[in-house]
């Protein structure tokens, strides 16, 4: 509750925050972690979505959904986090232990992106 308390009262410095959920596995993924971030972002920069929107417009629906979804929202992730016109955006994934699967892969991606970009 105390985390929920501080990211509402940030929440206009830009900070997004994601809750994993073990018992519900469309939102204990990989895969979800990253779509809910993304969302995020956009929903807060509306201008970030063409980063969303021309991989959306040639595979449809299925980016999200078949084998290589971790690939496409990852590369859509590290597009939206380049451009330049993105302020310091600050992330907060919780509760990150309920879950197992793919927990490495988003774990790596954090300390390959902390060491060369604004987000935190």
């Amino acid at each position: 509750m105390l985390l929920c308390g501080l990211i509402n009262k940030l929440k206009n410095e830009g900070v997004s925050a994601y809750f994993c959920q073990a018992t519900d596995v469309c939102i204990n993924s990989t895969t979800a972690v990253m779509r809910g971030l993304i969302y995020l972002l956009i929903d807060s920069r509306p201008s970030l979505l063409s980063h969303l929107q021309k991989r959306y417009n040639r595979a449809g629906r299925q980016l999200f959904e078949n084998v290589n979804a971790w690939v496409a929202v990852r590369k859509i992730f590290l597009d939206i986090l380049n451009n330049p016109t993105l302020l310091t955006p600050y992330l907060v994934v919780n509760t990150l232990d309920k879950y197992q699967t793919g927990r490495s892969k988003l774990l790596d991606l954090i300390t390959f992106r902390s060491a060369g970009s604004q987000a935190k």
